[in-house]
């Protein structure tokens, strides 16, 4: 892809007149870990486009599976300010995709272990926010106690636990459909957005009903790979549409709660489930690619380069945010 530089240095005071710095644990990464392209020669946009997604911000997060005997990373992408909008409202898209190593063939029928995600939508918002108001909603940890509560955390996760052991003869695709309707007919009494009847979806990981990863041709046209390391395979496991009010952040802000369950086939004992309860959301990335794609036949300039657009986290989508507020009016 042939690209063309930018160097924002004269709109990175602007933006950061009047705002201060925050700083947290990066438990999350977003597009500075995978460069995304910037979209326009004259403004931070930065664009991640994978088949025929094309994705605003992302969020990613690596946890470690000994079942998998490797990693797996989970991307958040949203379509966030690129939404549709007619009238006074916009369709929001939230996608998930999986990375995985090449070796790691989760559609392999050889696999000792099964493997399902579920995904809890908020009937409303379509996303979470966290419980506290005063927290920032820019906070990038993957820990779901602010918006989930303490004792729901532990309690869902020992349910989820419960409810694979109980699957433990099923299929892949009855082991996955199983938990997911137990969650919603008998959630734990503790966490609450399970009381408001939220929507669950399931998606069987293995086996020959799990989603496929994303070929070389279906990928043609991306001017990103939002995972790491980069030589993963990715797979889109999951996408869903909100509508929201123009003047709505959640939907695109909000946390989604994301539980990821493997367990063997045979003999399955408490310690060997693998149950990892995530809440996932969009990073505000404080430096991303200077690139800006012309014709989709070059390449990005490389990371480090002396035009590399670095600004405070908050201050990036601060400018978003006044970006979105002038385009909406």
């Amino acid at each position: 892809m042939v690209y063309t530089s930018i160097t924002p240095a004269a709109l990175c005071p602007i933006i950061l007149l009047g705002l201060s710095k925050h700083i947290y644990a990066q438990t999350l990464q977003g597009c500075a870990a995978v460069d995304c392209p910037n979209r326009y020669v004259d403004m931070l946009s930065p664009t991640c486009q994978v088949e025929s997604t094309d994705m605003r911000l992302v969020g990613l997060l690596s946890t470690e599976s000994q079942l998998a005997q490797t990693d797996l990373t989970w991307t958040i992408g949203d379509s966030g300010l690129q939404s549709t909008i007619q009238g006074d409202e916009r369709t929001v898209t939230r996608s998930f995709y999986l990375g995985t190593p090449e070796k790691l063939d989760l559609t392999s029928s050889d696999l000792a272990f099964k493997g399902c995600a579920i995904f809890i939508i908020s009937p409303e918002t379509g996303a979470y926010q966290v419980y506290d108001q005063g927290a920032s909603q820019y906070v990038n940890t993957a820990s779901c106690v602010g918006s989930l509560g303490e004792t729901c955390v532990g309690d869902l996760t020992a349910r989820v636990e419960q409810l694979a052991r109980l699957s433990s003869e099923s299929n892949a695709y009855t082991f996955c459909r199983n938990i997911a309707d137990a969650l919603q007919e008998t959630p734990p009494s503790s966490c609450y957005i399970l009381s408001q009847k939220p929507r669950i979806e399931a998606v069987v990981l293995t086996g020959s009903s799990a989603p496929k990863t994303i070929t070389l041709g279906e990928n043609s046209t991306s001017n990103c790979w939002p995972t790491l390391p980069k030589t993963n395979d990715l797979t889109k496991v999951f996408e869903h549409d909100h509508v929201a009010q123009l003047n709505e952040t959640v939907p695109w802000l909000g946390y989604t709660p994301l539980i990821t369950v493997l367990a063997p086939f045979d003999n399955i004992t408490e310690s060997e489930v693998e149950v990892n309860l995530t809440c996932m959301k969009i990073v505000d990335s404080d430096d991303f690619s200077a690139s800006t794609e012309t014709n989709g036949t070059g390449t990005a300039d490389r990371e480090g380069d002396a035009n590399s657009i670095r600004c405070d986290s908050s201050t990036f989508v601060a400018f978003l945010m006044a970006v979105w507020l002038v385009a909406s009016i």
